[in-house]
């Protein structure tokens, strides 16, 4: 898919009338390209449950994962998903500078490059790269506040994450009760036992490849 986008970008010139090259501000369209697949080159991998949001879709495409991206805008009362057609693809691409600082044109296709790879369609869907999802253990407060698992997803930096593989569910349910008994937090038993915070679907296992590092 190409989109066409505006940006604004900086250029060092000498203006006329002036003896010294100062950054002179330029707009230009230009075109951008976003990878697409087909469902079937692009299976589903993982489905992500949460306590308050519906089931995320994780696929996997080129030996890489993709999650909904799900890009949304805040409609005065709640987030609200933009549909495929009204996308503004212009603000998501969009590069922001801080104060006096600029950048030039061969800066910003660099940078509309990199972060055009990180997004995927797949049948009128968005997806962003991601890496492997998994459980943590969370505690709150203080002894008695609580104990939960949350899926997250993985860090690429991390050569082992702390927490637990999605296929090591039980593992992490078990070692989640111990915490919150040493912690005083049985009235968490529960809500941990039944997974409250979300369980990780696993439809492709060999897409488990992460090393972790289990948190008890």
């Amino acid at each position: 898919m190409i989109i066409e986008l505006n940006i604004e970008f900086h250029e060092s010139e000498i203006p006329p009338r002036c003896r010294l090259p100062r950054p002179v501000s330029h707009k230009e369209t230009v075109k951008v390209k976003i990878k697409e697949a087909r469902k079937e080159d692009a299976p589903v991998a993982f489905i992500v449950h949460s306590l308050k949001e519906r089931p995320m879709e994780v696929r996997l495409y080129k030996n890489q994962l993709y999650k909904e991206a799900r890009i949304s805008f805040y409609n005065g009362k709640k987030a609200e998903e933009y549909s495929f057609d009204t996308i503004p693809w212009e603000t998501v691409f969009r590069k922001y500078t801080g104060y006096v600082e600029y950048i030039s044109k061969s800066e910003y296709i660099a940078y509309l490059k990199l972060t055009s790879r990180e997004y995927l369609i797949v049948d009128g869907v968005v997806f962003r790269r991601c890496y492997e999802p998994f459980y943590r253990i969370t505690t709150f407060g203080y002894r008695g506040c609580g104990t939960s698992i949350f899926p997250e997803f993985s860090d690429k930096s991390r050569k082992e994450v702390p927490g637990y593989s999605a296929l090591d569910k039980e593992k992490a349910i078990a070692d989640a009760v111990k915490i919150a008994c040493e912690r005083g937090d049985e009235s968490s038993i529960n809500s941990i036992k039944k997974m409250a915070q979300g369980p990780i679907e696993v439809i492709m296992p060999s897409a488990c490849k992460r090393k972790f590092r289990p948190q008890l």
